[in-house]
């Protein structure tokens, strides 16, 4: 638990495989300002593998929304674009 408050964004997707519903973290932005503009940090279209069902699939940079979570990422985190 982040005991000094401090909030980070991050940009996410919804799995869109049936069955699943796992939020999956695709960049880390920093820490948290009101930042909520992510148009020009995303491609148009992209593929993602979902860490928790395996499966990939295509989505567009109107499916990716920002995300504010209480803790930074860990060591082994990395951004998929």
């Amino acid at each position: 638990m982040n005991a000094n408050k401090e909030r980070y964004v991050y940009l996410k997707v919804d799995c869109k495989t049936p069955d699943c519903n796992t939020t999956c973290l695709l960049k880390f932005l920093g820490p948290y300002f009101g930042q909520g503009k992510v148009s020009d940090l995303v491609p148009e279209w992209f593929d993602y593998q979902c860490g928790s069902c395996q499966h990939t699939q295509r989505y567009q940079r109107s499916d990716v929304r920002p995300i504010v979570l209480d803790d930074p990422p860990p060591p082994e985190f990395q951004d998929s674009f």
